[in-house]
């Protein structure tokens, strides 16, 4: 069941609508400009476009370059508050360039913040971010407090946007510094509520819900901070935060306060999206559908006094699902055809694939199967021409989250069928996963048959679906693809969900035993596992699967034999990634950039930095292991390798990095948050300016990085392979991101390896890589020399964790040695030498003829 919930700090989250100041002279348009921007105050921002445009064109026709300066600043932020943000952009870059020609450096900040607000909601948040700090240098040369207060909030937003929240909290402190010495400035209210505001997002957004709670609790305290109905928009977000913490009683609480003021302010809207939320509430946290239908009948009887149809089919979808829940199927029936119905009045597609979907499972429990399907197929249809006009701006991210059970009950219908259709079935499977991945790599949805030819003779790909109570999986070889599927038991599903837990403890001896269980599961009639010729095996997992290292399951027909006796093992997000191998290694000469390392990053002094985030519980451990981790790498490499160890492993190095190395390697720290990926980050050493504590590099900024395309990245460091399972898309780690960034293959750890451990695994990695084996032999390598140790290293917990996702074929570059080069360009001079002093001969000769 999807949220509503009014989103009121976003409003902070740039500056406030800005309007244009008094004028500071009066010039022929004067009057018509304050008439304009007297349109523009009263909200009428069309009718304030229109008269901006007649000023300009006046004070064009009269050569008056201020008044024309300030036309187009109007037009610009008329323009912003319409959504035309190109329009914005190009007006506001014309202003800005007049206002420096009149040595107007106040007007200059002003209209460089609107055209970073535009940028910023175009989602060009770099270029936004260059606006916004040239705004605050002319604010402060200016002398301008209010105005550098506010560009610091807009810098620290574009931060926020760009997933780098160590800034936006840098820059969100500085602004509250900044306030302490402007508590008796008329401004000083706004600019603190702006603040308050952007560092309650932030601190939401980082898993720091009491502290955000207690600012937006503060707020709430303060009567005249907020009119009411941004106080009742403070109340929904305060509420959300609780649901957060698990207290959904103290939510209600929030949402029925909520409720009052939209009553008593008459906005039936605002009461309607409370009372649905107060419903969710009561379904998800509570488990009480009844009481949840009454809600939503509530909200329903409020819409249809509106008259708003949007709110009655809304309503009408709730109460559905909550019928349906509740057992009462053919009620629930009539409330999803009643809003499917209201929704093609209004072509309102999400609502629409929405209604359908409920539909679908209310028929399905009756037994109706052959109508469920049609709804899903339709649904789905209606789900992928919705994903193909939504642009990465708006919304394809995550697209799929609470849009995957549409697949799933699909798949599970054609699946469980006699007879199914294997091709479909993969295209299903393929269509549910990873898709802001696609996107991002540029990745389409392949034919089965297609991926069949792209296959070598030797591989043999397994594509997995896990369903609430089911498995499926096609195992696809040049020859054939065929599906295996099997009911799960609870019991069964428990297991495979508690292997990864097992494998990682090496205090679990019998590990063998739930191993062998699982394998039953997940390999169990696979019989192109036992064919003869096979070196390779490429898993694309799905849900939980995704925790499990296969390598360690046992697989063949003899006691004791585990897949990574057999065959070496690699991973891919969905299937449609997989490209053919890189069979030849490429040469390059001794003076080429090859490796980018970072090591044992040293925090600085007074603490960790970000406090409250959530942390492995070993960032202050020293790791004497890393250095030498690095240096195995750099020898391997060859060329010219950059290594930051220490102080001197900065984020900084990272991001400006241009160098486009096919080698990458962090020995670090890392934290993979189960909740949230936009909280998981990779820790450096603090970087310029930076006194205290670490730097961190947080999921989003990855995509950010200028990483080359096709490279190997290795993040030796606790948890990199892992972080939280999102329906649609799989486990957001750092490995699938580095993937999104370009990395053609990412060694990744699922569960914390022991520093010495790492770095004796890695030294062998890299051994194997420099004698010319493939990223995945040469892992596979490294694992196999601890499986068959005598003694503790024998265990899975310290050969088990790290894992190849992406192009297991991937080589790294054969760097030619100097002696060898200098050989090379000797004989190459000597050769041009001769052949010139031959030509000269023969051209001298020629003369004397």
């Amino acid at each position: 069941m999807r949220q509503h919930i009014h989103d009121w700090p976003k409003l902070f989250r740039a500056s406030l609508f800005l309007t244009l100041p008094l004028l500071a002279a009066i010039t022929p348009v004067s009057e018509d400009i304050a008439h304009a921007r007297a349109i523009q105050q009263s909200g009428n921002f069309t009718g304030a476009r229109n008269e901006f445009q007649r000023t300009l064109a006046k004070a064009t026709q009269l050569g008056d370059s201020a008044s024309r300066a300030l036309s187009l600043a109007g037009l610009a932020q008329a323009d912003l508050a319409l959504g035309h943000y190109a329009d914005t952009i190009t007006e506001g870059t014309d202003a800005r360039a007049l206002f420096r020609t009149l040595k107007n450096k106040t007007e200059e900040a002003r209209i460089l913040t609107t055209v970073g607000q535009a940028r910023f909601y175009s989602g060009d948040f770099a270029s936004a971010l260059n606006d916004f700090e040239a705004g605050l240098d002319l604010a402060r040369a200016t002398g301008d407090r209010e105005a550098e207060i506010t560009r610091l909030n807009n810098i620290g937003s574009a931060y926020y946007a760009e997933g780098r929240y160590g800034e936006a909290l840098r820059r969100y402190q500085l602004a509250e510094d900044r306030l302490q010495t402007a508590r008796n400035e008329p401004w000083f209210r706004s600019r603190s509520l702006l603040t308050s505001a952007n560092l309650a997002v932030l601190f939401q957004r980082l898993g720091q819900y009491k502290r955000a709670l207690a600012i937006y609790s503060a707020m709430v305290a303060d009567p005249k901070a907020l009119p009411d109905r941004e106080r009742a928009q403070l109340l929904v977000n305060t509420g959300t935060l609780y649901r957060h913490l698990g207290d959904a009683v103290a939510a209600i609480e929030n949402y029925r306060a909520a409720q009052k003021i939209y009553s008593q302010s008459a906005l039936l809207s605002g009461e309607v999206a409370v009372l649905n939320n107060i419903g969710i509430a009561q379904t998800l946290d509570l488990g009480n559908p009844r009481a949840a239908i009454a809600t939503f009948t509530e909200a329903l009887r409020k819409g249809e006094k509106s008259g708003g149809k949007q709110l009655i089919m809304t309503s009408l979808l709730y109460r559905g699902e909550a019928m349906l829940r509740a057992g009462e199927l053919a009620l629930a029936a009539a409330d999803f055809e009643a809003s499917g119905h209201i929704a093609e009045e209004l072509k309102s597609e999400e609502e629409k694939w929405r209604a359908d979907y409920g539909l679908a499972r209310a028929v399905a429990r009756t037994g109706d199967i052959a109508r469920s399907h049609e709804l899903l197929m339709r649904s789905i249809s209606v789900i992928e021409r919705m994903r193909q006009g939504a642009s990465a701006a708006s919304g394809r991210a995550g697209f799929l989250i609470d849009r995957r059970d549409v697949y799933d009950l699909l798949i599970e219908q054609q699946a469980s069928q006699p007879n199914p259709d294997v091709a479909s079935l993969f295209r299903l499977m393929e269509q549910s996963r990873g898709r802001d991945l696609q996107d991002r790599t540029g990745a389409h949805v392949t034919d089965l048959d297609a991926l069949r030819q792209r296959l070598p003779a030797d591989t043999l790909l397994l594509e997995y679906w896990m369903g609430e109570h089911s498995l499926a999986v096609i195992a696809i070889s040049k020859a054939q693809a065929r599906l295996v599927y099997r009911p799960v038991p609870q019991a069964g599903m428990d297991a495979l969900r508690r292997l990864p837990a097992i494998l990682a403890d090496p205090q679990q001896s019998n590990w063998e035993t739930p191993a062998r269980q699982s394998a039953a599961l997940l390999l169990g009639g696979l019989e192109d596992l036992k064919r003869t010729g096979l070196r390779r095996v490429i898993v694309v997992p799905d849900g939980d699967l995704a925790r499990i290292p296969f390598e360690a399951l046992p697989a063949g027909d003899q006691p004791g034999t585990l897949m990574i006796d057999r065959v070496s093992v690699s991973y891919l997000p969905f299937a449609s990634a997989f490209r053919a191998g890189h069979e030849r290694r490429n040469i390059v000469p001794p003076w080429t950039p090859t490796l980018m390392a970072f090591a044992d990053p040293l925090p600085g002094a007074g603490g960790t930095g970000l406090a409250g985030l959530a942390t492995s519980g070993g960032e202050n451990q020293q790791l004497p292991h890393a250095a030498r981790e690095v240096r195995h790498a750099a020898d391997a490499a060859g060329g010219v390798a950059r290594l930051y160890l220490g102080r001197s492993a900065r984020k900084q190095r990272l991001i400006e990095n241009t160098e486009q190395v096919p080698l990458l390697h962090f020995a670090t720290h890392a934290f993979a948050d189960p909740d949230d990926p936009d909280r998981s980050y990779i820790l450096f050493a603090p970087g310029e300016g930076q006194s205290v504590g670490f730097d961190y590099l947080f999921l989003r900024e990855v995509a950010g990085l200028k990483v080359a395309q096709g490279s190997l990245v290795v993040i030796s460091a606790c948890d990199s392979g892992s972080g939280r399972l999102t329906r649609g898309e799989g486990v957001q780690s750092f490995a699938s991101a580095f993937l999104s960034a370009g990395a053609g293959s990412v060694v990744a750890s699922l569960w914390r390896a022991g520093d010495k451990p790492s770095e004796e695994l890695m030294a062998r990695f890299y051994e194997s890589l420099a004698a010319g084996n493939d990223a995945s032999g040469a892992l596979r390598e490294a694992r196999l020399a601890f499986r068959r140790s005598q003694g503790t290293a024998s265990h899975p917990a310290y050969w088990a964790a790290f894992v190849l996702t992406g192009d297991g074929t991937v080589r790294i570059p054969r760097v030619i040695s100097w002696k060898l080069a200098m050989a090379g360009l000797l004989t190459a001079t000597a050769v041009f030498a001769s052949a010139l002093a031959g030509f000269w001969k023969i051209r001298t000769r020629a003369g004397k003829v």
